[in-house]
């Protein structure tokens, strides 16, 4: 959680992905480990790896009650790797595990209107702005961990068409 944490918040991915390595080394098939580095993997362009890590992780880890989780960061990872019909898949899944987990309501918007199924982004978008009336999608854009700019700024065009404020 500290690398995750260490990349999301302070903008460190490399001394996150350090600590996940060391991690790993000690214990390889350690499910929360394996979850943990999804996003950061995802976010610095390394999705292909962040998705086989974060299907490891859920095989290893199914009955979770915290497994929402696991489906929101394969989310991330699929988004990232513009598989976005799998991307809306695993956001909905976590959203019946958890449909308050705002950073997964996000998600499965942009991929859903991504893939065209406005309805299901415009559901998203309303439990988003429930939980967060003050949300804007520049203010997210403009600190997303996203590294690549072009992402980040897809990111945001597909939350708008998803119908969050700008």
């Amino acid at each position: 959680m500290l690398g995750h944490n260490m990349a999301i918040y302070a903008r460190h991915p490399n001394q996150a992905l350090a600590l996940f390595d060391e991690a790993l080394s000690v214990s390889p098939g350690d499910a929360e480990t394996l979850m943990w580095t999804g996003p950061t993997l995802a976010f610095t362009g390394q999705a292909v790896e962040a998705i086989a890590r974060l299907e490891q992780a859920k095989a290893l880890n199914f009955e979770n009650p915290l497994g929402f989780r696991y489906d929101h960061f394969l989310a991330i990872a699929y988004f990232a790797a513009d598989r976005m019909e799998e991307a809306a898949q695993m956001g909905l899944a976590s959203a019946v595990r958890n449909g308050r987990y705002v950073s997964n309501l996000r998600v499965t918007a942009a991929a859903s209107a991504a893939i065209g199924k406005l309805d299901t982004a415009r559901e998203m978008t309303a439990r988003v702005l429930a939980i967060e009336p003050d949300f804007r999608v520049s203010k997210l854009v403009a600190d997303h961990p996203f590294r690549d700019p072009a992402q980040r700024a897809l990111y945001g065009k597909l939350l708008v068409q998803a119908g969050l404020p700008n």
